[in-house]
């Protein structure tokens, strides 16, 4: 399903000189005309995170993406962080919601033993798993449509069904003084 591409890491790390990138893998999914490039690195705790994911993005953004052609490639880049301990809302709010580069996911609470399978296994539930719930036997409202409207919004509903053809500001003006009238 998921092509490494240690290649990729190598040519980051060696160009950005950023040890960092020994923790990063980087997973392709081939789609018919263009790759998507899954990035994750595996952290144990929430101060790690803190400490790499601006540097992590930012040196796939200026040392990769720059240079992809294609930009349906450029605009489908994921970094994954999975997080062994647990990550404060604002934090993971704070990463998950920068836009620069790339879509970034805070995964917390990934136990060990971490191998390629359990990763493969979370990009696909993240990233790639869509599941729609279907709503069945709904049944239609024992009241009609008009008699809802009527019970909840009377006088509105009057001077709409009193108005005719009227022209909307006529029939604001109309609703207005039926309120006026009320108070």
């Amino acid at each position: 399903m998921f092509l490494n591409k240690y290649d990729v890491i190598e040519r980051i790390k060696h160009e950005s000189c950023n040890n960092s990138f020994d923790l990063v893998e980087c997973r392709v999914k081939s789609e018919t005309n263009y790759n998507v490039y899954i990035f994750s690195m595996v952290l144990k705790d929430q101060d790690e995170l803190m400490e790499h994911w601006k540097e992590i993005s930012s040196d796939i953004a200026i040392h990769f993406q720059g240079e992809l052609d294609s930009d349906i490639e450029i605009w489908n880049i994921y970094i994954l962080f999975l997080v062994q301990g647990n990550v404060d809302n604002d934090k993971r709010y704070l990463i998950e919601q920068n836009k620069f580069s790339s879509r970034k996911l805070v995964i917390e609470n990934v136990e060990s033993p971490i191998d390629k399978e359990k990763i493969d296994n979370i990009i696909n539930d993240k990233l790639f798993n869509v599941n729609v719930e279907s709503v069945v036997n709904i049944s239609p409202p024992d009241e009609s449509i008009s008699f809802t409207l009527e019970s909840m919004y009377g006088n509105l509903f009057k001077v709409i069904k009193d108005g005719g053809q009227e022209k909307p500001s006529v029939l604001f003006t109309k609703y207005l003084e039926l309120l006026k009238n009320e108070l």
